[in-house]
């Protein structure tokens, strides 16, 4: 996916709207847009899709993946369907870019917009490693942890839950959407 987005020229500073449900899939988008040096930007499906289009337009997005058979709405740029089994025929070698520097931006998260319009905020790799590591030095995980990723990745919250687990070689568990709103739900993982 990281070797697609680069031949529809996504380099360092592109931003790429990223409309997903939690899903592998969804997370597998947000580490391409960074492994082909852009920024994601997270959209959240349950998001009004006045607000969807706003924050396209506003973040200067030409780029948009998708689940299949989702789109926004007043997209003008090019929409990507994230499917698996399309990829399933490309390249396997590394790709191999310009890395981004710690000045780059990785992506662009959006205020709740509860005192008026959404805002961009606009996070730069060194301010995301730099919270990570000190989450790593502060609660060191081993390879044999796993991290929930149950908060939605429209939420500046959900960084350590995306990544956090990547830099000790831990893994990932992904709760189905909705069940984050469920106590009885969210227990019910833990102990599968």
């Amino acid at each position: 996916l990281a070797a697609r987005l680069a031949a529809r020229g996504v380099t360092k500073e592109s931003v790429v709207g990223v409309l997903s449900e939690r899903s592998p899939d969804m997370l597998i988008a947000v580490l391409a847009v960074l492994k082909a040096g852009g920024a994601y930007l997270p959209l959240d499906p349950a998001y009004p899709q006045e607000r969807l289009s706003y924050m396209l337009k506003d973040s200067g997005a030409a780029l948009l993946l998708t689940q299949p058979g989702w789109s926004a709405p007043n997209f003008s740029g090019e929409t990507l369907e994230v499917d698996m089994t399309s990829l399933a025929g490309e390249k396997a070698e590394n790709l191999v870019l310009t890395p981004a520097d710690s000045d780059s931006l990785a992506y662009v998260i959006y205020t709740s917009g509860s005192t008026g319009q959404p805002k961009g905020v606009a996070v730069e790799h060194r301010q995301a490693v730099s919270f990570l590591t000190g989450m790593q030095r502060q609660f060191p995980l081993q390879e044999d942890d796993i991290v929930m990723v149950k908060t939605s990745f429209s939420f500046d919250a959900s960084v350590w839950q995306l990544f956090w687990w990547a830099l000790s070689g831990a893994s990932a568990y992904l709760l189905p959407p909705g069940w984050e709103k469920d106590p009885a739900l969210i227990v019910k993982a833990i102990h599968q």
